[in-house]
């Protein structure tokens, strides 16, 4: 008997598993999360790569582009969601400030705060980000070709 458990008790063994298997079922949905946003990125990065090989971009150009969107995209969203994050925990009632839809389906019944940031953070950053800099290249482009 240790700590007035008994380790031999087939009922401790039950409450154990029953523990990792709730354990292992909540790293199952963050693996989830995980692989639904990897998979998007993957799918945004390719539609952002063919995007720019159709308008006939250089790999350099295009290997720039990338980097920079996601420098500034990873940047810009990482400082906004912990100015949200300070400002949530010091202004609970904030957090909770979300436009109702009318939908009732879960995450899409309201949308809220977080929703705000991610649309900043992705569409306002990132895509924002990769037309002017494909824009960039391709005025670099053109006055490269032009003759002095």
């Amino acid at each position: 008997m240790i700590g007035g458990i008994n380790l031999w008790d087939p009922g401790h063994v039950n409450v154990t598993v029953d523990l990792l298997t709730a354990l292992l079922l909540g790293l199952v949905h963050g693996l989830f999360f995980g692989l639904g946003t990897l998979i998007v990125q993957a799918m945004a990065g390719a539609a952002f790569g063919l995007r720019a090989a159709h308008r006939k971009l250089p790999g350099e150009a295009i290997r720039e582009i990338a980097l920079r969107t996601a420098a500034r995209t990873l940047t810009w969203g990482g400082i906004a969601f912990f100015v949200f994050g300070v400002v949530a925990l010091t202004f609970p009632d904030v957090a909770d400030f979300g436009v109702d839809t009318r939908f009732h389906v879960h995450n899409l019944d309201s949308l809220g705060l977080p929703f705000l940031l991610v649309i900043f953070s992705v569409v306002g950053v990132g895509v924002t980000t990769f037309v002017t800099e494909t824009q960039a290249w391709r005025r670099r482009a053109l006055a490269a070709r032009e003759p002095a």
